[in-house]
């Protein structure tokens, strides 16, 4: 089986497409966040990690260098990019880490939505282009609310499953 990079940036629906692939039959899965206190990534030691697993969700701020790293280390992998519409995406990040004020607070972005949604969609084009004439290599995965099995199931070559479409983290929306 082919390994499965989820390279969404946080608050995209990791998790839920975690969910999702497990229930398609992916059953190693985790979801991975840096390796060091500081929160610097050490991408040798994630991609060591990845050797036991199907699908590898990665709550970092990577870079495309990073996913270029991955891709060397695993040439016969998938990426799936999760998306958001740019205003919900960046609400639930607001959402999310207003509640996390003292421990990993992001509030100071509060008042500047243009800045940082103007960053997650040069993350988004980035890897658009990166993968571009490759379409075997990265299917995006847009969740924003009425999303279902038929783009993912028909892109990994798997059945629909018999239940809904998951959806986690709705309390943190």
């Amino acid at each position: 089986m082919k390994k499965i990079f989820l390279i969404g940036r946080r608050r995209t629906g990791i998790q839920t497409t975690i969910k999702a692939l497990t229930i398609m039959g992916y059953k190693r899965s985790k979801i991975l966040t840096s390796t060091s206190p500081d929160n610097n990534i050490d991408i040798e030691t994630l991609i060591s990690k990845m050797k036991t697993l199907d699908v590898c969700g990665i709550l970092i701020d990577y870079t495309l260098g990073d996913i270029k790293a991955i891709e060397a280390a695993y040439p016969d992998s998938t990426f799936v990019l999760n998306k958001r519409d740019s205003s919900l995406w960046y609400s639930s990040f607001v959402r999310y880490f207003s509640k996390l004020e003292g421990i990993n607070s992001q509030s100071a972005y509060k008042n500047k939505g243009h800045y940082i949604t103007s960053y997650y969609e040069k993350f988004n084009n980035d890897v658009a282009v990166h993968f571009d004439g490759r379409a075997w290599k990265l299917f995006t995965l847009n969740l924003n609310g009425s999303h279902s099995w038929q783009g993912i199931c028909s892109y990994l070559k798997k059945p629909i499953p018999s239940v809904s479409f998951p959806h986690e983290n709705r309390s943190l929306r």
